[in-house]
């Protein structure tokens, strides 16, 4: 679970807008013998689903939203 706090929008001001933006984190093993596999993904943003495109709504709406920790979810493939 990765905790995501809105410090970085909220203190972005009014005036940027951060409608249309997406972020996605994928998360992936240390590759100790090579071999980087991803581990999960995370999308928060306006294409996020459920609970992601909440907190979302809620850290672009509210100047102290609370931070928040979110799943990760399986990744199909690294390019997806």
């Amino acid at each position: 679970m990765f905790n995501l706090h809105g410090r970085e929008t909220s203190n972005a001001g009014r005036d940027l807008s951060l409608a249309g933006v997406n972020m996605e984190l994928v998360v992936l093993s240390d590759g100790v013998l090579g071999i980087s596999e991803p581990l999960g993904r995370l999308t928060i943003g306006d294409q996020a689903t459920g609970a992601e495109l909440s907190h979302w709504q809620e850290l672009l709406a509210t100047r102290n939203a609370p931070a928040r920790w979110h799943s990760l979810h399986a990744v199909t493939s690294v390019s997806d």
